[in-house]
């Protein structure tokens, strides 16, 4: 499970135990039970209102962790990879970009030449795959 989901989850785990312990509290009157506080008579619509306060809370409080959690995303999406042999730099070490690719992700990494740098690298090849049509 992801940590997004996790965190989510946990929030409206809570946000529930919140609601449940305010209906206790209004239907066995809590204070009275365990403080010897004077009775009060159960009062739906101050039920309600408490409610309908915390899901508000709530619905903020979850739009702004999904806020978060995307620029957390975005952030972590910023890699330094070398201008040379195109390493990306995970903590303090250098790997293969084709292992960076494979370690975060479902992707296949295969390996072929871009219109330019087969003509640089591979003209004959080129012109050949050129003639059949088969690069720009």
């Amino acid at each position: 499970m992801k940590l997004k989901t996790k965190v989510i989850v946990g929030v409206r785990i809570a946000w529930l135990t919140t609601i449940t312990l305010i209906i206790l509290d209004e239907i066995l009157d809590m204070p009275a039970l365990f403080f010897n506080a004077p009775a009060t008579p159960v009062n739906f619509n101050e039920l309600l209102l408490e409610i309908a306060c915390i899901l508000i809370v709530a619905l903020f409080i979850e739009r702004y962790l999904t806020m978060l959690f995307g620029r957390i995303k975005y952030l972590e999406g910023f890699h330094k990879i070398c201008a040379y042999c195109k390493s990306v730099q995970v903590d303090e070490t250098w790997v293969p970009v084709e292992h960076f690719l494979d370690a975060r992700s479902d992707m296949t990494v295969s390996h072929g030449f871009c219109n330019t740098c087969l003509k640089k690298n591979e003209p004959e090849l080129y012109e050949r795959l050129k003639k059949k049509g088969l690069v720009d």
